[in-house]
C-alpha cells in the first residue's frame, strides 16, 4: 500500500492541490517535472475556465503539464457540465524519453477531473525473437522493485489519490506478451478513504538490473458519483457469496466425451455492499458422457481458496461492491483461465487437462468463516500434532469421549519406531525411553512392561489398525488437549505447549473439513 505524501486532497473545497511529477530514467535520459511539494501550493485558488488559454494556464498551475510538454489540442465538452480536455506530448526539443497524456479540468471551478500519462513505454516493448531475461543477472528483487515504485508513486503522484493501492492479482502470459521481461511491473489503483477505485490501473516498470524507473503508464479519474458507505461487513459479504456460488462441470477442449470433466466456479464474483444484491443464474448443462464423481461441495471449497475478497468502488464510484479476487501466485493458463479441479480424480488441472503441480494458496479468513465455522463443520474429529494437521488415512472413530485413529498416521508423525506382529495382532511403538504395546481387541495395553487398562481397545477397521489416540500419545510422553468447539485433538510433543490461536484453529478446521470430505468420498468410491 502506498501512503499519501504531501498535503491531502480536500474534495469539498475549491482550493485544489493536485500535482503530477514524473522522473523517468531510461539509460542516461531523464524526463523531469517539478516535484509534488514544489507545485502543490501553486493552485491556491481555483476559478472557472473560459478559454483554451485559460485551460492551459490552469493545467500548468496545477503542475499537471510535464516540463518540455507541448499542448497539441484543447477541447471544450459539455457532459452535462463544461469539461476542458487537453492533450499533450513531449516537444521535439525535450530531452529524455517520449511521453504523452491528457488532462481533464472542470470548467466550473478548474479542478482536475482526470489525468493520463504514458512515458518511456517504447523501452519496455518485447522485441520479436528477443531472448528471455537471464535471472542470474537480476540485482533488484520484486520486493525491492515494489519499494522503489511505492516511493515513486508517493512522491510524484501522491496527491491524485487518497492512497495508491498495489494490484497484485495474477496476469496471464497472453496479456503481457508484448512486455519485456527485463523489467518488474508494479500495478496500482487509486482509492477513496482506503477503498480501491477499480477500473483504471497505473503501471510502473522497474529495471531488474539498475532499479531505475524505466517507464510508466498512469491513469487517474475523479469519481463522478457520490461515494457510498458499505452496509455489509466483509464476513457477511463472504457468507453470501459462498452460499450463492455454484460449480459448473466443463468438458475439456479435447472434444472427447470420455475425457475427465472439470469443475469450475460458476456464480457471482461480486456482491453489492449496500443492497446485498448479486447476479444469480444456473450453470450450463454438461454434455459429456463421463459424470463427475468427486464431490461438488468439496471442489467449491478448494476453488474458492484461490480467491480473496476486497471492498471496491466500481463504475466511477457509482457502486460499492465486495469482489472476489484471485490471489497472487495462482497459476493461470496462457489465455488467463484459472485452475480447474478434475471431476474424477479431484486433482488440480489446467483447462487442457494437464496437471498443475504448483502449491495452491491457503484459504483466506472470509472463506474460513463462511465454510468452516464451529457451527458448520461436519467432521467428527481431527488431530493436530505440534500445530500441524495430521494427515489421516481413515476417518477417526469417535464414541463418547474416546477417539480411535489409524496408528501409523499419528505415531509416524511423532517420530516413533513401529512394528506389527501379524500372528499376535499386536502393534508396538518405541519413542525415547518409552515402549507401548497394544493388541487388537484387548482392553489391556503395556507401557514399558506394565499393564494399563484401556477404555477402548485397539480395533481392526477396513484393514487398518485403529488405536485409542489419547492413551497412545500420552503413553509416549505427549500432551493431549481436546478443543471442543473445533472438534480437534491438540497434541504437543515439545517442551513448550502451544495453544493454537483463533486464526490458526480456523485454518485447521477448514483443512480438516476438506480432509474429512475427501476421505468420505474415497471410502464411498473405493479409492
Amino acid at each position: 500500500m502506498v501512503s499519501k505524501d504531501g498535503e491531502s486532497c480536500n474534495r469539498g473545497k475549491t482550493a485544489i492541490k493536485l500535482v503530477l511529477a514524473i522522473a523517468l530514467v531510461t539509460g542516461s535520459q531523464n524526463v523531469e517535472v517539478p516535484s509534488l511539494r514544489a507545485v502543490a501550493a501553486a493552485a491556491s485558488a481555483s476559478s472557472s475556465i473560459q478559454s483554451e488559454e485559460g485551460a492551459i494556464q490552469q493545467a500548468r498551475a496545477l503542475g499537471l503539464l510535464p516540463n518540455g510538454a507541448v499542448v497539441g489540442q484543447v477541447l471544450r465538452k459539455v457532459s452535462p457540465s463544461v469539461v476542458w480536455e487537453l492533450a499533450f506530448s513531449a516537444s521535439e526539443k525535450a530531452a529524455g524519453a517520449a511521453f504523452a497524456g491528457t488532462i481533464q479540468l472542470s470548467g466550473d471551478n478548474g479542478e482536475a477531473l482526470g489525468f493520463t500519462l504514458n512515458a518511456g513505454l517504447e523501452a519496455i516493448v518485447r522485441e520479436p525473437g528477443a531472448p528471455a531475461f537471464q535471472t542470474a543477472k537480476q540485482k533488484i528483487s520484486y520486493s525491492q522493485a515494489v519499494t522503489i515504485a511505492e516511493a515513486f508513486m508517493a512522491e510524484r503522484t501522491g496527491a491524485l489519490a487518497d492512497k495508491w493501492l498495489e494490484e497484485s492479482s495474477p496476469e496471464s502470459a497472453y496479456s503481457t506478451r508484448y512486455e519485456s521481461d527485463a523489467y518488474h511491473k508494479i500495478r496500482y489503483n487509486s482509492s477513496y478513504r482506503g477503498i480501491r477505485l477499480a477500473g483504471s490501473t497505473s503501471r510502473v516498470f522497474i529495471d531488474r538490473i539498475t532499479g531505475e524507473v524505466a517507464a510508466c503508464q498512469l491513469q487517474w479519474k475523479k469519481p463522478e458519483a457520490p461515494l457510498q458507505a458499505s452496509q455489509l461487513t466483509r464476513a457477511e459479504a463472504g457468507r453470501r457469496l459462498y452460499d450463492r456460488m455454484k460449480v459448473s462441470v466443463d468438458a475439456p477442449p479435447s472434444g472427447s466425451k470420455e475425457a475427465e470433466p472439470l469443475f469450475n466456479l460458476y456464480g457471482p464474483l461480486l456482491i453489492h455492499a449496500v443492497t446485498g444484491k448479486s447476479d444469480s443464474s444456473s450453470p450450463p448443462d454438461y454434455a459429456g458422457s463421463r459424470q463427475p464423481t468427486y464431490p461438488a461441495s468439496l471442489a467449491k471449497k478448494r476453488l474458492l481458496s484461490l480467491y480473496d475478497i476486497e471492498l471496491q468502488y466500481v463504475n466511477d464510484g457509482d457502486e460499492l461492491v465486495y469482489r472476489l479476487k484471485l490471489k497472487p501466485g495462482v497459476p493461470l493458463a496462457y489465455s488467463g483461465t484459472e485452475p480447474f479441479i478434475g471431476g474424477i480424480t479431484g486433482k488440480w488441472q489446467d483447462y487442457a487437462g494437464a496437471p498443475l503441480l504448483t502449491e495452491m494458496p491457503a484459504a483466506s479468513d472470509w472463506l474460513l468463516e463462511a465454510a468452516a465455522s464451529p457451527e458448520q463443520i461436519t467432521y467428527k474429529a481431527g488431530v493436530v500434532l505440534n500445530s500441524q494437521l495430521v494427515q489421516l488415512s481413515g476417518l477417526p472413530v469417535v464414541s463418547g469421549s474416546r477417539m480411535l485413529i489409524p496408528f501409523r498416521d499419528l505415531l509416524e508423525d511423532m517420530g516413533a519406531e513401529m512394528s506389527w506382529n501379524g500372528s499376535a495382532r499386536k502393534v508396538t511403538a518405541r519413542m525415547s525411553n518409552k515402549e507401548v504395546e497394544l493388541a487388537i481387541g484387548s482392553s489391556t495395553a503395556w507401557v514399558n512392561g506394565k499393564a494399563h487398562a484401556l477404555s477402548a481397545p485397539a480395533q481392526l477397521i477396513d484393514g487398518k489398525t485403529y488405536i485409542p489416540l489419547r492413551f497412545a500419545a500420552e503413553a509416549l510422553g505427549a500432551r493431549v488437549k481436546w478443543e471442543r468447539g473445533s472438534r480437534l485433538a491438540i497434541i504437543g510433543t515439545n517442551s513448550v505447549w502451544k495453544q493454537p490461536s483463533d486464526a490458526e484453529l480456523a485454518q485447521l478446521r477448514f483443512q480438516q473439513q476438506l480432509m474429512a470430505e475427501e476421505l468420505e468420498w474415497k471410502g464411498k468410491s473405493g479409492r
